[in-house]
């Protein structure tokens, strides 16, 4: 790691003083009698109200500094406690707290299950409605979010999953994403990789159990974990998201962590079978009614959904849980594309004012179908030892297909025909020239699978003294697109074979234009929504793609924790260590064809598709679109329908070579962590180092674009009698395959690196009262490079003059050596709770990060050329490459309120406590040196909403706001460029109705006000006329169904 020595002393130092001035106070306070018996308490807390066990409730012996928390499956256990009687205090957020007297035998150990009630029910037996219990759902998620954020000894947010019916697709990220500073991916329909405090979604480690997930992300080069593919809620009991790790959790963790916990058998007091089934849609599509959409075979819009999951505790020493889900839907969109000029010499477009030279209409829609099962078993092998394992596969199929009409005036104002008009255009308004038009069809069909297995063992030992935790998890994670395997190609390219003259007026900057017409040469407007525009249209290619990507992770974990119980205040010591194996395999291939159209008729009429799937340009009608299907059809029928020519054979073989990439990853790390409570237990302090070391072998595609030339013996090349280099004969043709094979060499480029370093970290908790308490921590952490920018690999472009010669070139070059960002961290906030679980948060956060990314260019060393392939000393070379540029600063705040509206019952008419709201926002202020990258990162956030909770209707209404996004930094259109996603609003609800206290009708609806996706662009001189990008829509998806449980 490039951290000075210098450095990482003073952080240890600061840390050693700050954890002796902690601990100060409580060196002069009397130990405990050492010669009084002591015995144990041990037993279970549960929420009588639910059923549930309950995590993280406070065990105390009152009077004095012994406690204990529970674990995930509600059990506590207090040693060395004296004996005699006692009397213990039970605490859980928003539950109603209980002393109970006991007397503690000596060297023996007594046994306590707890009860608790929710705030104001009193004790005893509880007689509940069924519809009750039923209704506090909302609430009972919401307590236990606030107090395991309560208890956690660093800064986190913990949310309970919940029912399955909440979870729109099974998609764990649309259920987080109102979680505070918790934000998906700015371009997607649905949430996918996560960002935590608004930075890249790169930095956020996703784990499950505390095991690293892998994902095969069709592009293959992102750190990213893609939920929408590759997770599924339905085994997930509850979420952390943690924002400062303690030493015993990974340092990797520049942005934070989201770790999902599997449902435990051990939660649950009796066997459970809970069941959504349902129909997903969207508000354009809402028919039972088939239709051919283009795949060959009819398809519903309305398609069917199904969860389960069957928790089972066998007993009080084994229990399982099984679970799955079967989701599909049908997920159409529409986009309006316009193109921008602004260095038309003949129309005079310029930065200031470019011209609208084309615009498309996508329709586009994907079939989507999911599934997936898990087991999770717990074995309770002694008292004090839990054996847990979880097997889960997932499967998954995407097929997708777009139809696009695109218009283009073209870009020269000069007519074919002499004498025409020539070309003109305006703020609203661009008239093309004869001759300088085109009208377009284009489809894109791809079938894209995924697959994934995953399993994890654990063992975990606790007697109140020693506390063990062994892990072992592998996972694995596959993408494959295919397709004339799944009988469809990617893609059909059409052009006209006549001039057009396109005309485009009352342009909308948003909208596109009110109006487009199309005129032949001589004149006469063409019908583009007829058929017989192909008539006059050609296929010029056919277009076939495919990837295969590969993700592999085996990770292992050992923690080993001890209480040091001659101390007199409580205090713990903990070591451990994890190792982390990751491998990506990435191959793929492009294909272009030559269309030879029976009889040399190059029109694509027999493929056009008779179905109305593209009318939403200005005219609103049917396009006659074309399909795939049945041009593979008729290729398979007649091999020579489509051929590749030399140039296109060449382009075949370099893409599949310069694609191919692999990578083996190694993260081992080691750590030490103490914990202790001072001041009775008012005062936490957490604190440790962590040590990681990384170690990568990457192999890219290595290109030598001078190997087609001959060379003498001492390498020089070999000329004419001109000064022109000799091609080799083997070379072939010029972009021909056999060049190809000569000058890109498959996974040739290899490089292997490794880096280090200590992430120190101090973590303070103090209770103000019992309702307000104050945090400050600090923790170093670091952000591991994508792998697009470490797996080696280099392009070589040679530059060439008037007559030929080379006159230097560019190489660009991945960097293997590229340092991952280090950020010091520091966080304060203060927290108040509420008697009703409610929690009231302000806090602000720093990041300083070094090593930062940009983009450099630089001139060519020698060694660089030889790396290369170049020859040495030859003139005007340049590299091109990514390297750690300097330093930037994240400054933050955030703010979060939860609260049930009870307390407002006395003038709210008694509904006060069927209200629940909450609001959170995330704003961030980044700094730093100019050639750092700053895409990626959002700048604010705010998520807020009110909840409904009176039998037997519950309701919710979610809002969740991202502000603009910035994603590229582009030089082409004016001064201070910039790209972003526009600021947006999306408002989910949901809706159910009890029909019997285990049967329910829900509806879930998302984005219901049907925001669009929209990238924008500005600069100093950029008109706001040419600022849209794009905009997407991709409706309004809801769910409508049952869910119930037996």
């Amino acid at each position: 790691m490039k951290t000075s020595s210098l450095n990482i002393r003073k952080s240890i130092t600061a840390l050693v003083g700050w954890l002796a001035i902690a601990l100060l106070p409580a060196v002069s306070v009397q130990a405990v009698d050492g010669g009084q018996a002591t015995g144990t308490i041990e037993g279970r807390v549960q929420n009588e109200y639910t059923g549930r066990y309950l995590n993280k409730a406070r065990v105390q012996i009152k009077g004095s500094n012994l406690q204990a928390f529970t674990d995930e499956t509600g059990s506590f256990r207090l040693a060395n406690v004296p004996s005699g009687p006692v009397v213990i205090e039970v605490y859980y957020t928003g539950l109603q707290s209980q002393e109970i007297s006991l007397t503690v035998p000596g060297n023996q150990s007594v046994k306590q299950e707890v009860k608790l009630n929710p705030a104001g029910q009193g004790s005893g037996v509880v007689q509940l409605n069924p519809y009750a219990v039923e209704s506090t759902r909302i609430t009972d998620q919401a307590i236990i979010a606030v107090n395991e954020q309560r208890f956690a000894p660093n800064i986190k947010n913990v949310v309970a999953t919940g029912d399955l019916s909440e979870h729109a697709d099974g998609n764990i990220g649309e259920f987080l994403k109102f979680l505070p500073g918790l934000y998906g991916a700015a371009d997607q329909r649905q949430i996918g990789a996560l960002s935590v405090r608004g930075l890249p979604s790169a930095y956020t480690q996703v784990t499950i159990d505390g095991a690293a997930t892998a994902d095969a992300q069709l592009a293959g080069t992102s750190r990213s974990v893609e939920l929408q593919y590759s997770m599924s809620s339905e085994n997930v009991a509850r979420v952390e998201v943690t924002k400062m790790p303690t030493p015993s959790k990974g340092a990797d963790t520049m942005a934070g962590s989201v770790n999902m916990i599997s449902r435990s058998a051990f939660e649950s007091v009796r066997a459970d079978f809970k069941y959504q089934a349902n129909f997903t849609g969207d508000h354009e599509h809402v028919s039972f009614k088939p239709e051919d959409l283009g795949l060959k075979r009819e398809m519903y819009y309305l398609r069917p959904s199904m969860s389960f999951a069957y928790t089972n505790p066998v007993s009080d020493n084994f229990g399982f849980v099984i679970t799955g889900m079967f989701q599909s839907r049908w997920t159409p969109q529409n986009i309006y594309t316009p193109t921008f000029t602004n260095n038309s010499a003949t129309f005079g477009s310029t930065v200031a004012k470019p011209m609208n030279s084309a615009v498309s209409y996508t329709s586009a829609a994907g079939m989507n179908h999911k599934s997936a099962i898990a087991v999770t078993a717990d074995w309770r092998v002694a008292p004090n030892s839990v054996l847990s394992g979880t097997i889960q596969t997932y499967t998954q199929d995407n097929q997708n297909i777009s139809y696009v009409l695109a218009y283009g005036t073209g870009t020269i104002a000069t007519p074919t025909v002499a004498g025409a008009a020539t070309g003109t255009f305006g703020d609203d308004f661009t008239l093309g020239a004869i001759g300088r038009g085109a009208v377009t069809f284009r489809n894109n069909f791809a079938d894209t699978a995924r697959g994934g297995f995953r399993g994890n063992t654990r063992y975990a030992f606790n007697n109140g003294d020693w506390k063990v935790d062994a892990q072992v998890g592998y996972s694995k994670a596959r993408t494959w697109l295919r397709g004339p395997e799944k009988g469809i190609g990617n893609n059909i390219v059409v052009e006209n074979a006549v001039p057009l003259r396109v005309e485009m007026r009352n342009i909308d900057p948003r909208t596109g234009p009110g109006e487009i017409r199309v005129f032949n040469s001589a004149n006469q407007e063409v019908e583009v929504h007829d058929p017989s525009l192909h008539d006059i249209t050609r296929i010029v290619s056919f277009n076939v793609i495919g990837r295969d990507v590969r993700d592999d992770v085996l990770t292992y974990s050992a923690d080993v924790k001890r209480t040091l119980d001659f101390l007199s205040f409580p205090a713990s010591l903990q070591i451990g260590g994890a190792r982390k194996q990751q491998e990506r395999d990435r191959t793929g291939k492009s294909q272009v064809f030559t269309y030879n159209g029976p009889g040399g008729n190059p029109s694509p009429a027999p493929y056009v598709w008779p179905h109305e799937t593209l009318r939403w340009d200005p005219a609103g009608k049917p396009a006659p679109v074309l399909s795939p299907y049945p041009l593979v059809e008729a290729w398979k029928a007649n091999p020579g329908l489509l051929t590749q020519t030399v140039a296109q054979a060449g382009t075949t073989e370099q893409f599949w070579r310069q694609n191919s990439e692999y990578i083996k990853e190694t993260a081992d790390a080691l750590y030490f962590q103490a914990e202790a409570r001072l001041l009775s237990n008012r005062l936490l302090v957490l604190t440790g180092v962590r040590y990681e070391k990384t170690t990568g072998n990457g192999a890219g595609a290595l290109n030598t674009p001078d190997a087609v030339f001959v060379r003498s013996a001492d390498g020089s090349f070999v000329l004419t009698p001109a000064g022109a280099r000799i091609r080799r004969p083997e070379a072939g043709a010029t972009g021909s395959p056999e060049q190809m094979r000569l000058i890109w060499y498959e996974r040739e480029a290899r490089a292997k690196r490794s880096y280090d370093g200590f992430y120190p970290s101090l973590h303070l908790t103090y209770n103000i009262t019992e309702r307000l308490q104050a945090r400050a921590a600090y923790a170093r952490t670091y952000g591991r490079p994508n792998f697009t920018f470490i797996i080696p690999n280099t392009v070589v472009s040679e530059f060439t003059d008037a007559e030929g010669d080379p006159v230097g070139g560019r190489l660009t070059v991945r960097n293997p050596g590229l340092l991952p960002w280090t950020a010091d961290n520091f966080d304060l906030s203060l927290e108040y709770y509420t008697d009703q679980g409610g929690a009231f948060v302000a806090g602000v956060f720093r990041k300083d990060i070094t090593d930062f990314f940009g983009t450099i260019d630089r001139d060519a060393t020698p060694q660089d050329l030889e790396e290369a392939g170049v020859e040495a000393g030859a003139p005007g070379w340049t590299v091109r490459t990514t390297e750690n540029v300097g330093e930037a600063s994240v400054n933050g705040m955030e703010l979060s309120a939860n609260q049930s509206l009870s307390p407002l019952d006395a003038h709210l008419g008694g509904w006060g406590k069927h209200f629940r709201v909450f609001a959170n926002l995330t704003k961030l202020k980044l700094k730093g040196n100019r050639t750092a990258d700053f895409t990626g990162f959002l700048p604010k956030g705010i998520n807020y909403g009110i909840e409904y909770n009176k039998r037997p209707f519950t309701a919710s209404l979610r809002w969740n706001y991202r502000s603009n996004e910035t994603f590229a930094s582009p030089t082409n259109i004016g001064t201070n460029g910039r790209q972003y996603w526009r600021s947006r609003t999306h408002l989910d609800v949901n809706v159910s109705y009890s029909i019997r206290p285990n049967l329910a009708l829900f509806v879930n609806v998302r984005n219901i006000t049907n925001r669009p996706v929209q990238p924008l662009r500005s600069s100093g001189e950029l008109p706001y006329y040419a600022t849209l990008q794009y905009h997407q829509y991709y409706g309004i998806p809801f769910n409508f169904g049952i869910r119930g449980s037996f």
